[in-house]
């Protein structure tokens, strides 16, 4: 399980990283509200911060629960990625 984990974290921390800063540092502010666990800053180091608490929080599930909760997460990045600009001032980011 521990690679399935190790695979999931890698797929999480890139796909943030596919990220705007915007859009990342607002899909951080969303996970570290969804689990206290996972709480990263938008700034340079977030990589390396995602990596080393997601494996933790994924770890203490069961293979259910990450499988879950990989697809929530990859989901939630899609969803930034694909949210209109507009939509993303309105709701008080600004373009990188």
């Amino acid at each position: 399980m521990q690679e399935m984990i190790e695979q999931i974290v890698k797929e999480i921390v890139s796909g943030a990283g596919e990220l705007d800063s915007v859009r990342r540092r607002m899909f951080l502010i969303w996970l570290g509200d969804h689990t206290s666990q996972v709480r990263c800053a938008g700034d340079d180091g977030y990589a390396d911060c995602l990596a080393e608490k997601l494996s933790p929080w994924l770890g203490a599930m069961s293979v259910a629960g990450v499988l879950w909760e990989y697809r929530l997460v990859i989901g939630e990045i899609e969803w930034w990625s694909e949210l209109e600009q507009a939509t993303i001032e309105r709701m008080g980011g600004v373009q990188a």
